[in-house]
């Protein structure tokens, strides 16, 4: 999946999350008329569904594994931490628009949700990682998720005000086809959007396949151990090609380098051209050939060694 393809499905993900937290909230709370209370659930549910959606994008996208047990605890771990973040800043933005009677104010709490929508992702695989003992991912997934969920938040918060306030003597609030839910899709989609968008352009480094059956697939390198090979398990799948073992090589990440390592192949792995027999550090433009694959590494110009 390219990177713009990732910023797509992050959009129309989070947009189909919120549509449906929108609609389990209508449901939920017929005759509710404590606007708390109405926040609070808005809140949670817009909080637990765009973080399991999201979460389930951004595992298949960044780790491209099947192994549906990772998929599932992964997006509920971040489902529940987006829960706690759209509790809390449902009660926030209702309690300060309730002091001050200025509904703007609604925009702090979705901010909020949105920030910790944001770190549900990074949040998650810090603690998974120290729990079983793995090593720790790079803190950007949480930095850039933190700024591009608080920036989502604010501005699909926005979105969700704007439909509300002008349209809603119009459509009215008791269905999806109101503006209190063509809100809820703006504001999804803007988190989903810029969780995605803050994680490729603050990205520091990259593959993108050239050549072989997966030409154009990206992957933002995140991790301290990147696997390409045959298996399923693998970060990036190279399929059809015999001559790739299940588990053909690694890129390490090891403080602010990026190392290419075989691992124990027979047709070997090769960087630009050349055999490699051991961890070898990569600059920018390397090209990583792996049977009929051909990667290159990309990183950000100007990263501090």
């Amino acid at each position: 999946m390219s990177f713009n393809l990732f910023l797509y499905y992050c959009a129309i993900f989070g947009a189909y999350a919120a549509l449906t937290a929108a609609f389990i909230s209508r449901l939920a709370t017929q005759g509710v008329t404590n606007e708390l209370l109405q926040s609070v659930i808005d809140g949670a549910l817009v909080g637990a569904l765009i973080s399991f959606a999201v979460g389930i994008l951004d595992t298949v996208w960044s780790t491209g594994k099947s192994d549906i047990k990772r998929l599932v605890i992964r997006s509920l771990g971040a489902g529940f931490v987006g829960l706690f973040g759209g509790i809390l800043g449902g009660v926030t933005g209702s309690f300060i628009v309730r002091i001050t009677g200025v509904q703007f104010f609604v925009l702090i709490g979705w901010t909020i949700s949105g920030l910790l929508i944001g770190l549900s992702l990074g949040l998650f695989d810090l603690v998974f990682a120290l729990a079983t003992k793995s090593p720790a991912p790079h803190d950007n997934k949480i930095k850039n998720g933190l700024m591009g969920g608080a920036l989502g938040g604010f501005l699909g918060g926005a979105f969700f005000l704007f439909f509300k306030l002008s349209l809603g003597a119009i459509f009215g609030r008791e269905n999806l086809l109101s503006a209190s839910g063509l809100g809820f899709v703006a504001l999804g989609a803007a988190v989903g959007f810029f969780i995605g968008l803050a994680q490729v352009v603050l990205k520091e480094a990259w593959v993108r396949v050239e050549a072989g059956k997966r030409i154009g697939k990206e992957l933002i390198l995140s991790k301290p151990e990147t696997f390409f090979g045959r298996a399923e398990t693998c970060d990036i799948g190279l399929f059809g090609d015999n001559s790739i073992e299940k588990i053909h090589a690694k890129l390490l990440m090891q403080k602010n380098r990026y190392l290419i390592a075989d691992a124990g192949s027979v047709s070997g792995t090769f960087l630009n051209d050349q055999k490699v027999t051991k961890p070898t550090e990569l600059k920018a433009g390397d090209l990583i050939r792996l049977g009929s694959y051909i990667l290159k590494f990309n990183e950000k110009p100007g990263k501090k060694k």
